[in-house]
């Protein structure tokens, strides 16, 4: 088993002080209760925290992700601590896959042992993209809409995208000129990685990396880290970030985004799942080195190519 620590700073809206994470498990699933054994084991084993605080570990509820996962969340009751640990085990084909702890400013940790940083090229051995069918997924007639973080508020007249980091201009763009720049329109299916799609969406805007300028971008960045108004984040390889059909969104389906839609833009990469595709989305970093984005702390892919099912680290 490897455990490292990792953090995105938007789960402080969720008051989240640490995420760790163990994989490489290999453990079959034998139910909840055993699991539960399971996970008291583990906290022992890593040393997370002292266990002789541990008063209850409750099973929470469970959901598929695609056909070949299962999400089981527990909570681990702490002895005279008003805050719990949440507890993300990820099972794939009856394997236990992942477990994720997410750990509250006031828990006691006791994780020195335990790596700071995730290194994802493990993990991005594969080819960059690869189409074929999409398994796991199932076709519905509309989105579902997802506000992890809250609604944000947006002043249109105050909004701006800015692009920065590896690059050797800094660009700002109101939303009066993206709209002016707008020329680019793609017909593609939405994925999201719980395992619902969207067939046949209209999608306009402007390519990524038109709007970037690839002779804008510095030799060194390899990721791409974009921050959205309501604090949401995740990273993106460079490639995919700069592929011919990823765009930043203007409108869907011929009209204007609605702001639950992520108005005033998002981003779309039609080979990536939707978490990559950042609503409301505010400022693109590119970067030399990865860092977790919201949902890449909590245990899911650091690239999430919907062809090869990479739903999960």
């Amino acid at each position: 088993m490897e455990c490292f620590k990792t953090f995105s700073e938007g789960l402080r809206k969720k008051n989240v002080e640490a995420v760790i994470t163990c994989s490489k498990i290999d453990s079959e699933f034998e139910g909840i209760r055993e699991t539960k054994d399971y996970i008291y084991n583990v906290i022992s084993e890593t040393n997370l925290i002292n266990p002789h605080i541990i008063e209850d570990i409750v099973f929470v509820g469970n959901e598929p992700i695609g056909t070949k996962y299962i999400l089981y969340r527990y909570r681990v009751i702490l002895k005279n601590i008003d805050e719990y640990i949440s507890v993300r085990v990820i099972v794939k084909t009856n394997i236990i896959y992942l477990l994720v702890f997410v750990v509250g400013k006031n828990i006691p940790l006791k994780s020195d042992a335990i790596r700071e940083h995730f290194e994802p090229a493990v993990f991005m051995e594969k080819a960059i993209r690869k189409h074929g069918s999409v398994s796991g997924q199932k076709y519905i007639p509309n989105f579902i809409i997802y506000r992890i973080l809250g609604q944000p508020i947006v002043d249109i007249d105050k909004w701006k995208l800015t692009i920065e980091g590896f690059v050797k201009r800094k660009l700002e763009y109101s939303y009066n000129k993206l709209l002016s720049m707008s020329n680019a329109k793609l017909i593609a299916d939405f994925h999201c990685v719980t395992g619902w799609s969207v067939k046949g969406v209209v999608w306009e805007g402007i390519v990524l990396k038109n709007l970037v300028g690839e002779d804008n971008i510095l030799p060194e960045a390899k990721w791409v880290y974009t921050i959205s108004l309501d604090g949401y984040s995740t990273i993106i390889p460079i490639n995919d970030f700069l592929s011919e059909k990823s765009l930043l969104v203007l409108k869907i389906n011929g009209k204007v985004l609605s702001l639950e839609q992520g108005f005033p833009a998002r981003i779309f990469i039609p080979h990536l799942y939707g978490w990559k595709g950042a609503k409301w989305v505010t400022r693109i970093v590119f970067t030399d080195k990865y860092v977790d984005g919201f949902w890449e702390a909590l245990g899911y892919h650091p690239r999430g190519n919907v062809f090869l099912e990479e739903r999960f680290k």
